[in-house]
């Protein structure tokens, strides 16, 4: 094993996936895609080469150059996100960009665009800066599924496939990442197999505590099906606020920039300010959603072990879909869970007792 693949697998904790990016940094294109389901790491994959590319240690995980990029404020990685259901042309136009830039401070550019099957509308834009980039630029994608409206784009990609992680990668990951062994384990248990899920999970309090509510939330229906309002409150008040464009301070390094309490007296800029409200409801969407697998998975169980009417369960698991369904055309929240969980206290859901 390289001593580059031994800093993938350190990053990655994945030794086969290290082992495959590895074999391809040995070789460096100019493009590549990696494909895989929701939640199996694809952009932590692509974080990791990306480090292994401008790292002058190779991807040591430590250093400066490998803490910009976990952050995304290296000057010379970008990540291009969609702000709607689909990658813009103007979002596309970013990419094509700084693709024409030379390196700020590295050897190399890197642009990472992740869910590249939702390029449809900005592929042509793409297609021509892939195909043409020079030996400064690495363009990293990655997808969860290949139309084959993309053909020509994922033609000029070198593929590499990402697996779901094991419970057990999961785990690994975050306790390299520095989190605590029960930490690591309590986030694996409510990912539902998502490491970008257990990685949110792991990093934030809130996030955590919210989906352990949400994990009992079936429990608490059949035990007290008076408490109702304050069972949905209770989820309500787990979710993040709902976001709105404002002004917003921002940080600085610099003394000479910033006032006493170390924040810049210049607001965000325009599209600073989406993007923060972009990652804001990105991430309510996921926690709501993530809640609502709880409650799935938890059905399922019941059904199968606890004896519930089949009848029961089945409405249950319509009911939990449905509303998973309403979540992705932007329903009301707050309404959802309130609809939701009236439904679920409405079905008979508690063992069939034999005469």
């Amino acid at each position: 094993m390289s001593n580059e693949t031994v800093l993938l697998d350190a990053l990655l904790n994945r030794s086969s996936l290290a082992d495959e990016i590895g074999h391809h940094l040995d070789r460096l294109g100019q493009s590549y895609l990696l494909v895989g389901p929701p939640g199996s790491g694809k952009l932590q994959a692509m974080k990791a080469m990306a480090k292994a590319v401008l790292c002058p240690d190779r991807g040591c995980g430590t250093c400066g150059v490998c803490r910009g990029v976990e952050q995304e404020i290296h000057p010379d990685c970008s990540i291009i996100q969609r702000s709607g259901a689909y990658l813009s042309v103007d979002e596309a136009r970013i990419a094509v960009s700084l693709a024409s830039r030379s390196p700020a401070v590295a050897s190399k550019r890197v642009i990472i665009l992740p869910e590249a099957h939702l390029f449809e509308r900005a592929a042509p834009a793409l297609l021509k800066s892939i195909e043409e980039a020079t030996s400064t630029t690495l363009f990293l994608l990655s997808a969860e599924s290949l139309p084959e409206s993309l053909a020509p784009l994922i033609s000029r990609c070198v593929r590499i496939d990402v697996p779901p992680p094991t419970s057990e990668q999961i785990v690994n990951f975050l306790l390299g990442m520095g989190f605590e062994r029960e930490r690591a384990d309590r986030s694996d248990a409510l990912a539902s197999g998502r490491l970008d899920r257990a990685w949110l999970l792991a990093k934030s309090d809130e996030a955590l505590s919210a989906l352990e509510l949400w994990s009992t939330t079936l429990d608490r229906l059949v035990k007290d099906p008076v408490s109702l309002a304050i069972l949905a409150g209770e989820l309500e008040n787990t979710l993040p606020r709902s976001p709105k464009t404002k002004r917003r301070p921002h940080k600085r390094t610099d003394p000479g920039l910033s006032n006493s309490d170390g924040v810049a007296s210049r607001p965000l800029g325009r599209s600073e300010e989406l993007a923060i409200v972009r990652e804001e409801r990105r991430q309510r969407a996921d926690l709501l959603r993530a809640g609502l697998e709880q409650i799935l998975q938890r059905i399922v169980f019941c059904g199968a072990h606890e004896g519930w009417p089949a009848g029961a369960t089945r409405s249950a698991t319509e009911a939990v879909l449905r509303a998973s369904s309403a979540l992705r055309r932007n329903a009301n929240e707050a309404v959802l869970i309130r609809a939701l969980i009236f439904e679920l206290a409405g079905l008979e859901l508690s063992p069939v007792v034999p005469e």
